[in-house]
Parts: C-alpha cells; sequence; structure tokens
C-alpha cells in the first residue's frame, strides 16, 4: 500500500460552495484507486465530494507500513 494526498482542484466548477471535502490522505494500491474512493458522509450521497475525476490532483506521499488495509486516513471538509 501506499499513501496519497487527494486534492479537488476547482470546487466552484463542481458548484461546492460549503459543505464538501476539498482535500484527503489515503491508503490505496494505486494512484488510479486513490482518485476513486472520495469521503463521504457515512448515511450520506457522495455530492459532498469531486464527480469529475480530472478535478482531482493525486500526490503519492510515501509508502505504507506493512499490514495497512486501504482506507481514507482524514479528511478536510468545509462546513458553511
Amino acid at each position: 500500500m501506499k499513501l496519497y494526498l487527494v486534492d479537488m482542484l476547482d470546487p466552484g466548477k463542481e458548484g461546492h460552495r460549503w459543505d464538501y471535502y476539498d482535500q484527503y490522505v489515503c491508503a490505496a494500491k494505486d494512484e488510479e484507486q486513490a482518485r476513486a474512493m472520495g469521503p463521504r458522509w457515512p448515511e450520506g450521497p457522495r455530492y459532498t465530494w469531486s464527480s469529475d475525476p480530472t478535478n482531482v490532483k493525486v500526490t503519492l506521499l510515501g509508502n505504507a507500513v506493512r499490514g495497512t488495509q486501504q482506507s481514507i486516513i482524514c479528511a478536510s471538509f468545509n462546513a458553511g
């Protein structure tokens, strides 16, 4: 597993003004998997993250420790 920082490039492009995630750190096998994860409310729709994969930047941070499972480790949320 590798660690990735995933940023939404332009929230306004998708109509987000508040109540959306703007970035997250995750453990994933590759960049494609990291890009596809997207944070969401446990009981809500995925509308709080980018629906456009070209509006997302993925940066490799490094290797995760052995045994790390695929997951979102932390996320930044903008509340209005």
